[in-house]
């Protein structure tokens, strides 16, 4: 399964664990599908409390400044990343933001709430 083929609207992320190098977001489609988004390579994450959300998009970006940002930050000029942002409806703002080197999705384990 790649990133582009989930139906993000109208779906809901249940949670986000973060560790040193990866992060992992579960999230429930629209159909009531559970998936697990493992994104791999990771310089940054920036979570303003998503668990629990209704989402309306996921947007992948290499060209945003705030990859940049962060390269500067994290002493990664070079590095080759995208930022995932995922949005709730009625928000410009993206209210999780993880620059990463790549996104696995597969089927999570366990029922749907």
């Amino acid at each position: 399964m790649k990133l582009q083929d989930i139906a993000f609207a109208d779906g809901r992320v249940e949670s986000v664990r973060t560790s040193l190098s990866d992060a992992e977001v579960v999230f429930t489609d629209w159909q009531n599908i559970k998936w697990t988004l493992t994104f791999v390579g990771v310089l940054a994450v920036e979570n303003a409390n998503i668990e629990g959300e209704e989402v309306d998009r996921l947007e992948v970006r290499n060209d945003d400044p705030y990859i940049n940002s962060i390269r500067l930050l994290v002493d990664e000029p070079n590095a080759n990343v995208n930022v995932y942002l995922l949005f709730t409806p009625w928000k410009d703002t993206p209210r999780l933001r993880v620059v990463a080197t790549d996104c696995k999705v597969e089927h999570a384990e366990g029922p749907s709430p």
